[in-house]
């Protein structure tokens, strides 16, 4: 709580709404971590200002597009080949038609 620097529990935080989603933690992200999940490391994620896609990066250099919420292990997505090595980085400009990835070094 910002007022009063008291700390709140994650079972009061679970239904709260956000501006946007970047955090690779989270319940409407539980998804991305099943099936999906090959050893790589998520580094980021970006869910579209409507609130509707969302995208997720990873050390492998591969950027997947998942329906938002994300939830369930069986949760599809569309993949590809964003860098040829790892991806730092993801951000949907305004019009949520344009996605941009940085890779790593």
């Amino acid at each position: 709580e910002a007022e009063t620097g008291e700390q709140r529990t994650a079972r009061t935080m679970r239904d709260t709404e956000w501006e946007t989603q970047t955090c690779i933690y989270g319940y409407p992200l539980q998804g991305a971590w099943g099936k999906h999940d090959d050893g790589c490391q998520l580094t980021n994620a970006a869910r579209t200002h409507q609130g509707t896609v969302l995208s997720t990066v990873d050390t492998f250099g591969r950027m997947r597009l998942w329906r938002y919420p994300c939830i369930g292990a069986d949760a599809a997505c569309a993949e590809y080949r964003a860098h040829g090595g790892g991806c730092s980085n993801a951000v949907f400009l305004i019009d949520d038609q344009t996605l941009l990835t940085t890779g790593e070094l």
